[in-house]
């Protein structure tokens, strides 16, 4: 069954066909007015804008401010077709905490599960419950009794939107659809739009296209551009046996919008590391000093691949050697994807200025290993 992020039992006023709507004739324009205005000239269509109050949300879920809209005007000549808005962060933006101080019980848990698939991801930004140091912006989570799904709006002068409202209703489900709709309202305010906005009846059973506008709806590059049940968290409408978890597609989505690759990569001395999916073994077998249980880590699958017998055919591969050790590390490689965003570099003499980079070494080998880095 498929449950509408909005509470249907909310008043909410949608545009007349023609799309205007009836404000007091005799009133001054409002902020909620020109935002609507804005909204259309920048080619949404009016079924998809709605007004509760004082608010005027996009796509059923998403509040749009008024700088948003006016941001989205100014780049309607933009021609392109779905996935996030036009505004998106600052690379300023480097840590968003979320402070959700008055969720509790299975809402505090779903609320740490939902930062967390985002901050294990290697973005441009870190994410973190409140209080915590170093917030480049802060959002406000609370939690409406009355509503059974969530709310939250766009990105705007290159922070993310500052509220997201989450129903209190979710208390019937999971954890895992809690943590799957709060998932969704972050993406939301970091400039995600819904995957299936062309035609909302795919997760939702019924309601049609939020609009190909020429603003609002970019496709991100990597990602799909037909959406179905289940396939991402960002769908219009969440299901009781959502998983909370991010798909392939989800992924690729935010690296494409956000990446700074290289960022999850971790060493291991000491086998695979747990909360790490991906795992390459790093070794070397005429090596006696313990490498076979010696990983490079990393939440992304970058399609990494490890020879000690040269170079692999079709890959891009950076030697990895140390020059004080005799056995045999003078035809290990590390190799990527011809395409792959990484371009390694190795050092057995310290980092490399201007690059990050990530000690490689293991304690038991005598053969000074503990100045040999990996950097990208």
């Amino acid at each position: 069954m498929n449950h509408n992020r909005k509470n249907p039992a909310r008043s909410i006023i949608a545009l007349a066909v023609g799309g205007t709507l009836a404000f007091g004739c005799a009133e001054p324009p409002t902020d909620s007015q020109e935002i609507v205005d804005n909204l259309l000239l920048a080619g949404f269509p009016a079924d998809d804008i709605q007004v509760v109050g004082d608010a005027v949300y996009l796509g059923r879920d998403a509040e749009v401010s008024l700088a948003a809209s006016r941001e989205m005007l100014e780049a309607a000549d933009i021609t392109q077709e779905q996935y996030r808005t036009t505004n998106i962060l600052s690379t300023s933006v480097t840590k968003i905490c979320v402070d959700g101080s008055g969720f509790i019980g299975v809402f505090s848990t779903a609320l740490e599960l939902a930062i967390q698939n985002y901050d294990e991801l290697p973005l441009t930004f870190s994410m973190a419950r409140a209080p915590s140091s170093g917030c480049s912006f802060t959002i406000n989570a609370v939690i409406d009794p009355n509503m059974n799904g969530g709310v939250a709006g766009f990105p705007s002068g290159g922070y993310p939107y500052s509220t997201i409202t989450i129903g209190g209703q979710l208390s019937q489900y999971s954890v895992d659809t809690i943590e799957h709709v709060i998932t969704h309202e972050l993406g939301h305010t970091i400039g995600l739009r819904h995957s299936d906005y062309y035609n909302r009846s795919i997760s939702c059973g019924g309601g049609g296209d939020e609009g190909q506008a020429d603003i609002g709806a970019i496709h991100i590059p990597g990602t799909p551009t037909t959406a179905v049940v289940g396939g991402s968290f960002m769908n219009s409408c969440f299901r009781a046996s959502e998983t909370g978890e991010m798909t392939g597609g989800d992924v690729n989505a935010l690296l494409a919008m956000y990446a700074r690759y290289g960022e999850d990569l971790r060493w291991s001395s000491a086998g695979p590391l747990a909360g790490k999916p991906y795992c390459t073994r790093i070794s070397e077998p005429s090596d006696p000093y313990t490498w076979d249980d010696n990983f490079l880590c990393s939440n992304v699958d970058y399609g990494l691949v490890w020879s000690n017998e040269g170079t692999v055919a079709g890959m891009r591969c950076t030697q990895i050697s140390e020059p004080s050790d005799p056995h045999n590390w003078h035809d290990n490689y590390l190799c990527v994807p011809q395409s792959s965003p990484l371009n390694f570099s190795w050092s057995n003499a310290g980092p490399i200025s201007g690059k990050e980079c990530l000690q490689i070494s293991e304690a038991s080998d005598p053969h000074t290993w503990n100045d040999n880095f990996l950097c990208y």
